[in-house]
């Protein structure tokens, strides 16, 4: 993390509890008061991931065991992710002994609309 992002994440963490004329008893309580707000906040948001249940997007039992092991956001962060991986379409273009050649068609959301990107690649497996 730079220095700037640091700061930045600083300032969003005192917003609202500390300014340019506090005094260094102010600063202190308010710190206080600062960290208690977190520490509830983060809590509130685990009982509600503990007590409430994004529904699954598909059948596949990885999917549940991410559901089963994640807080709700971080849950519906793999869902982004899946879903992206929906519009993926790999195929095997050749394959030549340990090597093959794929190619992956996947519709990128540009703005709104759709693109079609094609993406190339080999690999080469090694015989153990």
């Amino acid at each position: 993390m730079s220095t700037t992002q640091r700061s930045e994440s600083m300032n969003a963490f005192f917003d609202g509890y500390v300014g340019p004329k506090t005094t260094l008893k102010q600063f202190v309580d308010q710190y206080d008061e600062a960290l208690k707000s977190k520490v509830e906040k983060e809590n509130t948001e685990d009982f509600v991931s503990l007590t409430s249940r994004v529904p699954c997007i598909t059948h596949y039992a990885i999917e549940k065991q991410f559901q089963d092991s994640y807080t709700n956001l971080k849950f519906k962060e793999v869902q982004d992710e899946i879903r992206r991986k929906m519009y993926c379409h790999p195929s095997l273009l050749k394959q030549e002994g340990a090597i093959s050649t794929y190619q992956v068609v996947d519709d990128i959301e540009i703005d709104d609309d759709t693109k079609e990107v094609t993406f190339h690649g080999t690999t080469a497996w090694a015989s153990v």
